[in-house]
């Protein structure tokens, strides 16, 4: 298992800065994502850290799922161990786990007492923290860097709401259509990444100029306008995130700021390769 661990350090310190990393010849490494073994197809070691390993040919060595679980196809066949820390390892009939089969799932961490349920609640909620805290900054410095550009894109909203929404609402429809005539080619494979980024980017920037125009609403309604744009946009952070606790209607807030602050922000893109 040494090679594993290794692949699981390499796995860690890459992020997963590719969809799938082979460290070898054979081995598979996906951080945040699926780990796919193709039917008809071999590979060494499997690792999936954040996300789930299926199985529909050979794996040579080991099958390990961090934070999901171990699918195999009734072809499938795992000439090592099947683990999964945090889901189940799922077999259909006629697939084949030569070595061991392990399922660790956080409840059970917390039943054997190798992970007290108040430390992983613990663990979690800093770790929620730390994530929230992180974008509040990310935004305020975006806001703070591109005052221009961040302002136009919430102006652009407020003058018409209803046509940012609409291309926001197209814009998240045509990502998977665009993604598969990607797939059409080798070079469409390769710009898959770059479209996930730019819609991971765009959704981002969206956000911030939706949490702009709602603080300078909130400026506005108590009588200080004119207030500096990172400012306007704690407040709308802060307003943001206090709907958030609110059920249903919190999540139809954050889906309508993102759906709309998306469209906004390709109005804006359009807009620029147009002049």
């Amino acid at each position: 298992m040494k090679r594993l661990a290794a692949l699981l350090v390499l796995g860690v310190l890459t992020l997963g800065g590719a969809p799938a990393l082979w460290a070898e010849s054979k081995d598979i490494v996906k951080f945040a994502g699926e780990a796919v073994v193709p039917e008809g197809t071999t590979a060494g070691d499997v690792v999936a850290i954040g996300g789930r390993v299926t199985v529909d040919g050979t794996v040579e060595g080991d099958a390990v799922a961090i934070g999901g679980g171990v699918s195999l196809g009734p072809n499938a066949v795992i000439n090592g161990d099947a683990v999964s820390i945090g889901g189940m390892v799922l077999k259909s009939q006629g697939a084949a786990i030569k070595g061991k089969v392990t399922e660790v799932g956080f409840p059970k961490l917390a039943a054997a007492g190798l992970l007290p349920l108040g430390l992983l609640l613990g663990f979690l909620g800093v770790f929620k923290l730390i994530v929230f805290t992180g974008f509040i900054a990310l935004a305020l410095l975006i806001a703070g860097l591109f005052p221009a550009q961040i302002g136009k894109i919430s102006y652009d909203v407020e003058t018409d709401v209803l046509k940012a929404a609409l291309i926001g609402l197209a814009g998240l429809i045509m990502i998977v259509p665009v993604g598969a005539l990607l797939l059409v080619s080798i070079v469409g494979i390769l710009l898959i990444p770059v479209e996930l980024l730019f819609v991971a980017f765009a959704l981002f920037i969206g956000n911030v100029a939706m949490a702009q125009l709602i603080g300078k609403k909130i400026v506005h309604a108590l009588k200080k306008p004119s207030q500096p744009i990172v400012l306007e946009t704690a407040y709308g952070l802060l307003l943001l995130w206090l709907a958030g606790w609110v059920p249903i209607l919190g999540g139809a807030v954050h889906l309508a700021v993102l759906v709309i602050g998306f469209g906004g922000f390709l109005a804006a893109v359009y807009k620029v390769t147009r002049r």
